[in-house]
């Protein structure tokens, strides 16, 4: 049975795994400030800047084009017409199901963190959202901070 000094020791070793992996820390925090070893950095960096598979998680070509527009913040209208469908909401619901999300905004967040293979879509005129390259700066940083 370990003590709580082992304990505690143990635990802020498993902390500064954590943050590694997630780039909220460097590798000389990583070894002073957590105590990883080189062998464990080594490993860790490797999981961690391994590419990831792109996978469709269940979703046809057709969803995967509807989310494609969902994650460029399309209308359904702009992607009907944009890929020639008459019916996106349909798909779009199908789609959500498969991803087990709620809304839009969950959709395409799912569609980011699981890297689907989408389709590049022409950028929109801004109409008060952000432009691409503030998304992509947005997300990056979130995922940085380990928030998405």
């Amino acid at each position: 049975m370990m003590n709580a000094e082992e304990e505690l020791k143990r635990h802020k070793h498993c902390e500064g795994t954590v943050h590694f992996l997630k780039h909220r820390i460097d590798e000389k925090q990583a070894r002073e400030e957590y105590g990883l070893t080189e062998e464990e950095i080594e490993m860790w960096r490797r999981e961690r800047d391994a590419p990831k598979a792109k996978s469709n998680c269940g979703l046809t070509s057709r969803e995967l084009s509807i989310v494609s527009g969902e994650v460029a913040y399309y209308s359904n209208r702009e992607i009907a017409e944009h890929f020639g469908l008459d019916v996106v909401a349909h798909h779009l619901a199908n789609a959500m199901h498969k991803a087990e999300v709620c809304d839009r905004a969950d959709l395409a967040r799912f569609a980011v963190d699981h890297a689907l293979p989408l389709t590049k879509l022409p950028p929109k005129k801004n109409r008060g959202r952000l432009d691409e390259e503030a998304q992509n700066e947005l997300l990056e940083r979130l995922k940085r901070e380990g928030r998405r």
